[in-house]
């Protein structure tokens, strides 16, 4: 059986510190972590939010919605590669 690595971090968000078991190395743990922080900073700095669990849904939110633009613009290349790549084979 294959086993994962399993990594043990201490990452601080917000001024807050988490543990967190990942199979993710350090330096994905840290472009996560600062990738976070960063939209949650943006986000602070534009409206008066004082609770921190507001703040990181709202930070969720804006990184998931990023993530299924990003999605989709992948399904539609995947979807013209394909018509393209059957086109060739005829």
């Amino acid at each position: 059986m294959l086993k994962v690595p399993v990594y043990e971090h201490k990452v601080s968000i917000n001024g807050l510190q988490y543990p967190l078991v990942t199979d993710k190395d350090i330096d994905f743990v840290r472009k996560t972590t600062e990738l976070l922080q960063g939209r949650m900073d943006e986000i602070k700095s534009k409206v008066k939010v004082l609770d921190t669990q507001k703040l990181a849904v709202m930070a969720a939110l804006s990184i998931t919605a990023e993530y299924l633009d990003l999605k989709d613009l992948s399904d539609r290349a995947d979807a013209i590669l394909d018509d393209i790549l059957q086109k060739v084979d005829r």
